[in-house]
C-alpha cells in the first residue's frame, strides 16, 4: 500500500528526472557483459521507469503486482518498445538493480 501511494506522490514532487542518461551510461560501465547487453537493449525502458520507481520500495509482491499491471497497459509497452511477452517482473528487478546502483554511488 506504501508503494501505490509513493507511485502517486513521487511524480508530483519533482518533476525533473532522478535517473539520467549519464546514470544509465555509468551503470553500462559498471556491469558484467550479460547485464551491459540487457540494459542496452531495454534502455527506454530502465530509464523510464527508474524515474517513476525513484525511492520507492518495492518487495517481490509489490514487482509481481506492477509487472502485471503494466504488462495489461499497451500504452506503455509500446513507449518503452517491448511486448507483453517480453515484459515481466524480471525487468522490475532488473530496475531495482539499476537504482540501487544509483544510490549507492550518486548523491544530490
Amino acid at each position: 500500500m506504501e508503494a501505490s501511494t509513493a507511485l502517486l506522490v513521487n511524480p508530483i514532487l519533482g518533476l525533473q528526472p532522478k535517473y539520467s542518461e549519464q546514470d544509465f551510461d555509468e551503470l553500462c560501465a559498471s556491469e558484467g557483459e550479460l547485464y551491459r547487453r540487457y540494459f542496452k537493449a531495454h534502455k527506454t525502458m530502465i530509464i523510464s521507469m527508474a524515474n517513476m520507481l525513484y525511492k520507492i520500495t518495492l518487495d517481490d509482491k509489490d514487482k509481481k503486482l506492477l509487472a502485471k499491471f503494466l504488462k495489461k497497459n499497451e500504452d506503455f509497452l509500446s513507449s518503452v518498445q517491448m511486448t507483453k511477452k517480453e515484459f515481466d517482473a524480471t525487468d522490475i528487478s532488473m530496475i531495482d538493480r539499476a537504482l540501487s546502483y544509483r544510490y549507492k554511488y550518486r548523491t544530490y
